[in-house]
This record gives C-alpha cells, sequence and structure tokens, in this order.
C-alpha cells in the first residue's frame, strides 16, 4: 500500500468529524422537533377518543335532565301520599265501631281502585333513587383522580388510568421513529395513587408528552460493541455496529489498487456484540465514535506556526519527535511551513488493529554487475565508464500481513524476470601518473569555450578567464602539486586551489562538485572536480587563475583556448 497511512485516515474522517457541544445542540433540537410532531400525532389521534367522551358527556346531561323531571314530580306524588296517610291516622277509636271500620275499610278499597292511578308515582319514585344513584356515581367520579408515578417520581395527575397507558402507546412509537431506537416504556413502572378532593386539576396530556420525550432515562434496546471484554460503543441497531467496524476496516483498503487482492480482512482484537438494555441518553452518535476509534482520542491541540519556527523547534517544544509531528500532519510539507499556519499536535493511535492479508503484485529492480578492464590510457587510480550498466526488472507476487496499513510480514510466493539487467564496464587505469609536485608547465583545466578573458570587466578587475561547460564537465589539475583549499569560498562558490611550488597556484572556482581535499597530492591532468554553477555565477562554467606569489597573472601566457 503505496498511500500514506495517516494522510489516508485524515482524508477519509475528514467530512465525518462532529464536536460535542454540536452534537448536544442537534440532540436537542430533534428532541424539540420531535415532541412538536408527537404533540400535532397525540392531538390527530384524540380527536376520535375526544368524540366519544363528549357523546359519553351528552348522555350524562340527558340522564341528569330527566332525573331533575321526574324528581320535581316524585316530590309531588310524595306529598300527596303523606296528606292521605295523615288522613287515615287522624280517624279515631278505629276498631271502637263497625261504622268507622267500613269506612276504613272503604277507604283501602277505595285506595286499591286507585292504585293503577298512582303507578306513576311509584315509577317517580324509582326513578328518584336511581337518579340519586347516577348524581351521587358522579359526583364520586368528579372528586376521583389519580397521582401518576414513572420510577418512583410523580408526573402529573390525571382523572382515567388508562390515558396514561393510551399516551405511552402513542409516544413509545414515535420516539422508536425520531430516535431510530426501540424505546422501551415499561408499563410495570408506572404507578397510581388514588386522591379524592373538589377542584382536582388534571396534568394536560401535553406536559405528561413533554416529560416522557424530555426523560434522558428512558429505557432503550442496545447493541453494545466490547473489545477485548470493555463496552465501548452503544448504537440502537446492529445494523450500526456492522456498519461502524465495515468503516474502520474500509480506511486500511487501497479499493484502487489493481495489483492488491484481499484474501481477509479482520481485526486483532477480541470483539463481540451483545444485546441489551441501556437508557437513551447513553446512545452513540455514530460519526463521533468512528472519529474517536480511528485517533484514539477526541483531544484537539492544535499549535501556530512562528517566525524562525520548525518541525524540530516545534517538536521539541512538545517533547514529541519530528516524524510523529509529520505523522500528525500528513499533508503538510515540513520545509514549506508558514508564519501563522496552524498544525495538529496530536498524533493518531486507533483503538482498534485491522489485519489485512493480502496478495499483493508489485515490481523490483534487478542490480546490474560491473566488469572492469585495464586500459593504458588511463593513469593509476583513474577509471572510466566504458559503458554504462542498466538495471533489470522482475514481476513479485508476495502474501503481505499489514496491520492499520503497516507492513508486518512478507513472503514471496513466485518472480518472473521482465527485463534483464545490462552489466556496466569500467575501464581501470594502468599507466604510471606523473610526478606530484608541479612541472613548471600548465595544461588546460577542461573542456569548453572561452566566455571571458582576464582583465577590467564591468568596472572591476576579473582574475582569471572563464570556460563555459555543461555542469558535471571534469576538471583537471592543470599541473601537479598539493591542494591547499578545498570547499566553499564565497562568490568562488566550490573551489580547489593547487600550490605547484616555485610559488605557483592555480584556482578552480563555481565547481559542481569537489573530489579532493585540503593535502591531497595530485598529478598533472588528475580529475579534481566538475564544473558547476555555484556562487556568483551566471552559468555553467569553470573560472581559472593562475598566481605567482599569490599575485593574479593572465592564464593565457599559460594555456590556451
Amino acid at each position: 500500500m503505496n498511500k500514506n497511512l495517516n494522510n489516508i485516515l485524515n482524508d477519509y474522517i475528514k467530512h465525518k468529524k462532529e464536536d460535542k457541544n454540536r452534537f448536544s445542540q442537534l440532540d436537542k433540537a430533534l428532541k424539540q422537533k420531535a415532541q412538536s410532531h408527537y404533540l400535532d400525532e397525540l392531538r390527530k389521534e384524540k380527536l376520535i377518543h375526544d368524540a366519544k367522551k363528549q357523546a359519553e358527556n351528552n348522555k350524562l346531561i340527558t340522564i341528569k335532565s330527566l332525573a331533575k323531571d321526574y324528581l320535581e314530580k316524585a316530590k309531588h306524588h310524595i306529598q300527596q301520599i303523606k296528606e292521605k296517610i295523615k288522613d287515615i291516622l287522624s280517624i279515631k277509636n278505629s276498631t271502637s265501631s263497625k261504622k268507622e271500620r267500613i269506612n276504613v275499610f272503604s277507604f283501602f278499597k277505595l285506595s286499591h281502585k286507585n292504585l293503577n292511578k298512582k303507578i306513576p308515582i311509584f315509577a317517580g319514585i324509582a326513578v328518584l333513587v336511581i337518579s340519586l344513584g347516577i348524581f351521587s356515581k358522579m359526583m364520586i367520579e368528579d372528586m376521583t383522580a389519580y397521582k401518576v408515578y414513572f420510577n418512583g417520581e410523580e408526573i402529573g395527575i390525571v382523572k382515567n388510568k388508562d390515558t396514561v397507558f393510551h399516551l405511552v402507546d402513542i409516544i413509545e412509537d414515535k420516539l422508536d421513529i425520531a430516535y431510530s431506537a426501540d424505546i422501551i416504556i415499561h408499563k410495570d413502572n408506572i404507578k397510581f395513587e388514588q386522591v379524592k378532593e373538589f377542584g382536582i386539576e388534571v396534568t394536560p396530556d401535553d406536559e405528561l408528552l413533554s416529560y416522557f420525550t424530555y426523560f434522558q432515562n428512558l429505557e432503550a434496546k442496545s447493541y453494545c460493541l466490547y473489545i477485548e471484554g470493555e463496552p465501548l460503543v452503544n448504537f440502537s441497531s446492529k445494523k450500526e455496529i456492522e456498519q461502524l467496524l465495515e468503516d474502520v476496516q474500509e480506511v486500511y483498503i487501497d479499493s484502487d489498487n489493481d495489483h492488491i487482492k484481499y484474501e481477509e480482512v479482520s481485526f486483532l482484537e477480541n470483539i463481540d456484540v451483545r444485546e441489551e438494555e441501556t437508557v437513551l441518553a447513553s446512545l452513540n452518535n455514530f460519526d463521533y465514535m468512528l472519529d474517536y476509534i480511528l485517533k484514539g482520542t477526541t483531544e484537539e491541540r492544535k499549535h501556530k506556526v512562528k517566525k524562525g519556527e520548525n518541525y524540530w523547534t516545534i517538536a521539541e517544544k512538545y517533547n514529541i519527535t519530528p516524524e510523529e509531528l509529520e505523522a500528525a500532519n500528513p499533508k503538510i510539507k515540513p520545509e514549506r511551513l508558514q508564519i501563522g499556519q496552524e498544525i495538529s499536535l496530536i498524533v493518531p493511535k486507533p483503538l482498534l488493529t485491522v489485519v489485512t492479508k493480502e496478495k499483493v503484485t508489485y515490481f523490483e529492480k534487478i542490480p546490474y554487475e560491473i566488469a572492469y578492464e585495464n586500459t593504458a590510457a588511463l593513469y593509476k587510480g583513474e577509471n572510466n565508464i566504458k559503458l554504462r550498466g542498466k538495471k533489470g526488472e522482475k514481476e513479485i507476487l508476495a502474501e503481505v500481513e499489514r496491520h492499520n496499513g503497516i507492513e508486518v510480514t512478507r513472503e514471496e510466493i513466485e518472480s518472473k524476470t521482465i527485463k534483464e539487467p545490462v552489466t556496466q564496464v569500467v575501464l581501470v587505469g594502468t599507466k604510471d601518473p606523473p610526478p606530484l609536485i608541479g612541472t613548471g608547465s600548465f595544461d588546460n583545466p577542461a573542456r569548453g569555450r572561452l566566455t571571458s578573458k582576464f582583465g577590467y570587466r564591468w568596472g572591476r578587475m576579473h582574475t582569471g578567464i572563464d570556460i563555459a561547460a555543461s555542469i558535471g564537465t571534469t576538471i583537471r589539475a592543470s599541473d601537479g602539486g598539493v591542494v591547499t583549499f578545498a570547499g566553499w569560498k564565497g562568490n568562488y562558490g566550490l573551489t580547489v586551489i593547487i600550490d605547484h611550488g616555485q610559488n605557483k597556484s592555480t584556482l578552480y572556482g563555481h565547481c559542481n562538485k569537489v573530489h579532493v581535499k585540503k593535502g591531497d597530492k595530485v598529478y598533472k591532468g588528475q580529475k579534481i572536480a566538475d564544473v558547476g554553477n555555484t556562487g556568483r555565477s551566471t552559468g555553467p562554467h569553470v573560472h581559472f587563475e593562475v598566481r605567482v606569489s599569490d599575485k593574479p597573472q593572465n592564464p593565457l601566457n599559460y594555456v590556451s583556448y
């Protein structure tokens, strides 16, 4: 996998990041929206229930009215009966004379004859008794209510227990949809306490609904992800757990690489998913938990780059390594830090280890061999490439195991060569070199074109000559001697100075690379440097000087171009 692991990780979770405070606000907004939705739904479902209740009330009103009418009639008939009884009791000596007994008998006989006429009186009395019973019952019902307790906490007062159960049935379904969870409201946890008194004020259904909507201890069915026996994530559905694990694995799968075939993708840790009951407030947010698992922390620590700072100084300041700082900021190039730029100080440490077993096809270079040939055309110690070597190439199939994208094992299964390497041939000098002292005569230091002569140029003295040549062209010692300087020399750039004896020396400036060091003895024609463009230079060339008693001389008096 050639992609930067941390780069992939950060790209993947970039759009899934969510702050805790924002989650809390969204959660609250959801609940408020849900409550409003529940109330609308509840009002709709209560229309039929309220209509039935109103019909029952109308019937009771009708019964009350009839009872009142019969009560008035019954009072009138009872008054008449009382008067008749008074007449009977006023008869004196009811048993003293036959005549009086006959009168009494006649009265009852007469009363018997008129019995049918008195039936409405008894019916009125019956209605009166019934009405009084209904009225008493209604009075008792008006005085009776129930305090409602949920999990031991009083939540309101209702006239009818069924109202609460009906409300629970409604909001359970609505909460399930709003929270995408299987909300459980145990009716066994709902208790009632009867109260009797006049003027009882019952709790509106809206308030009861609001209580359940915002009740953070509502129970819900959940699926908990355990890692090595420790609970980590609570979701409302098993599908969310499966999606979470799949998303974690996808971070470390390079699906765009045709050269990788994944044989197995698993987790190093022991993972278990258990169905449990929990409280609604403990259910986790998906994106938040995905971010947490991939990074191992929710902490955010930033540093704003100040003038003069680099990865080394910043890492030292926070007691971390520059490598860790680079891992925390995969998209930032250390050499391009800008003042005011914010960089992260948090190195991702995933909570889960994704194990991938892959079959990988890749190509590998085959190094070429080097063959040496002796030649008298070169001095001893010199060599030259006669035939440049070329690397070969082979195709390899290997089994690779990675942990969170980091390779831990690699086993080659098979390989085949698709391009053979070409052997490099190097010529090795056998000719004895000239003396390592000055001969008194000078050779041209390099092949090239004279572009600037000795003398005044642009208002200032030019103390040598310039020989233009391509970068990398060989610079040779103009005569034998001892190297007195090899390194950077101000405007000259990389420079070599050779003392040839007899108070004579030569200087070679603007080199691209130096092959000798101070104190080395060199012979005439020995390679000492390569043509370059270092120091104050307008193009690749070698600046060549000849000095006598350290005074610049015209080099064209010693060499020819």
